[in-house]
């Protein structure tokens, strides 16, 4: 049975999991990027606090710990890319590229196929949230189709994974960083 994760460092695990949601929610909106950043923030801070939890006293804890938390270049570009959000320009982190809005949502590229899923599953909470939406099931047939396009954001030196994707696994990785470093610092 794994140790159980302090509760400091469990909590900031959930914060930074709140901003995924709210990633989730908000994305194609221009104010999506304050969450990256905060999930950035949120998630960097998991390691200052899993080192005040568990290292103390303990011989090798300090390095072990730092070196989880950097384990492969690409949690070290989103280190990086949070300490210029937090300390130098800002909100300069992700960019938008414009991504034609298809009515399947059904797309050879896995990453596509999961923004299209996310963006259909906002589409279908508004609608059920909205006091003025019709009850009646009757289709009438809408004007011609026309192309739809709404941003799909990147952050800055990963471009073969959207932003939320890359910030999904950036959170596994730490997660499970942390289980490793309790159950070799327990």
């Amino acid at each position: 049975m794994a140790a159980p994760v302090p509760p400091t460092t469990q909590d900031k695990l959930n914060e930074a999991a709140y901003f995924l949601g709210l990633m989730s929610k908000t994305e194609g909106e221009e104010f999506y990027r304050y969450n990256v950043g905060a999930f950035l923030t949120a998630i960097r801070s998991v390691k200052d606090l899993l080192l005040n939890e568990v290292a103390p006293g303990k011989s090798g804890a300090n390095t072990y710990i730092e070196n989880a938390m950097r384990a492969d270049p690409e949690m070290q570009l989103l280190i990086d890319l949070r300490n210029e959000n937090v300390h130098d320009s800002g909100l300069t982190i992700i960019d938008a590229e414009m991504e034609e809005v298809t009515h399947s949502a059904f797309a050879a590229d896995p990453g596509v196929r999961g923004w299209l899923l996310r963006r259909r599953r906002r589409e279908r909470e508004l609608v059920e949230r909205s006091p003025l939406r019709s009850r009646s099931r009757i289709v009438t047939p809408g004007p011609a189709t026309t192309k739809v396009y709404e941003p799909r954001w990147f952050i800055k030196g990963i471009k073969d994974r959207d932003a939320f994707t890359v910030c999904v696994l950036h959170y596994e990785k730490i997660r499970k960083a942390v289980e490793d470093c309790i159950a070799r610092f327990p």
